[in-house]
């Protein structure tokens, strides 16, 4: 089944998201991430904006298509994962070390 979306926004936490912000965030549903208590942890917790705290979930999504968030109990073992899995070397540097902070963040969140 194909639903073609058009201009379509839905209210999330305090920001208006677009459909691909929102088919974002709904990669993490999978994960039992819930993303307006992550966000409001980032805004509240770490003085993150809005756009910052949706940045970081943005980022946190590229990560967990590379390697489940799921199986790891620690952030350190979550980055050796990554650092193991070779599409990660196609991603600039830069690119990457947004990507181990999100999951730095993550991992501070849920308190592991």
């Amino acid at each position: 089944m194909v639903i073609e979306l058009r201009n379509l926004r839905t209210l999330h936490g305090d920001a208006l998201l677009t459909v691909h912000q929102y088919s974002i965030n709904l990669l993490f549903m999978t994960t039992d991430l819930n993303v307006r208590a992550f966000r409001a942890w980032l805004i509240g917790t770490k003085n993150f904006s809005s756009k910052g705290s949706g940045d970081v979930v943005s980022r946190l999504n590229r990560c967990v298509k590379l390697e489940s968030l799921e199986t790891h109990d620690s952030s350190d073992s979550y980055l050796d994962a990554l650092l193991q899995n070779p599409r990660l070397d196609i991603i600039p540097q830069s690119s990457r070390n947004s990507m181990f902070r999100s999951a730095r963040l993550y991992f501070d969140f849920i308190g592991k």
